[in-house]
């Protein structure tokens, strides 16, 4: 017998031996994924029937904040649009996210958080400690890369035109005062 896919997991038993509502096998492999009538649940990475959303049930299960993907659906947008003033704030709103076989959140590796980042990553500015945010960017004044060692960084020689090698002895130098001011 065969029966639409509308009527899979949605409380009602359409075949003899309640094989439509095998949740756990029909929902865990998510094989009926992106047919449009299926909702993802983010934290047990089973799908459920659209019908099944917001219905007061917790289908999706709860994680160890009582957070339900299904019933919850202002928190999930919100869990799942992460604004930039809520990254290394020392709370954690993003939904865990797999990136490259680790899971993330909104709160990974904080501490290198000023240094490492989209947006502080080829802005000019030395954010990390030997520019290491600047390695491999390129130059919109020459057209091409320049490369410096490592070493040859924060050394108290300059060897930039424009000091940006020397980040710390550039800034000392700024504020000495001379009789040639006014």
């Amino acid at each position: 017998m065969c029966i639409s896919k509308h009527r899979l997991c949605d409380s009602i038993t359409d075949c003899k031996y309640n094989d439509d509502e095998e949740c756990a096998q029909i929902n865990g492999s998510c094989l009926l994924y992106g047919l449009g009538d299926l909702f993802k649940c983010t934290t047990t990475n089973i799908c459920i029937s659209s019908a099944l959303v917001e219905d007061r049930w917790y289908h999706c299960g709860r994680d160890k904040n009582f957070y339900c993907d299904d019933e919850d659906l202002n928190d999930l947008y919100i869990r799942k649009h992460i604004s930039i003033t809520n990254i290394c704030d020392g709370f954690t709103e993003l939904i865990l996210v797999t990136t490259n076989g680790r899971n993330e959140t909104d709160e990974p590796e904080c501490k290198y958080w000023t240094c490492k980042n989209t947006y502080t990553r080829c802005d000019r500015f030395w954010n990390c400690f030997h520019g290491t945010d600047e390695v491999d960017c390129y130059s919109s004044h020459t057209n091409q890369f320049m490369c410096l060692p490592l070493v040859k960084a924060n050394y108290s020689n300059i060897d930039c035109l424009d000091g940006t090698d020397e980040p710390k002895l550039c800034r000392s130098n700024l504020y000495q005062s001379s009789d040639n001011n006014f």
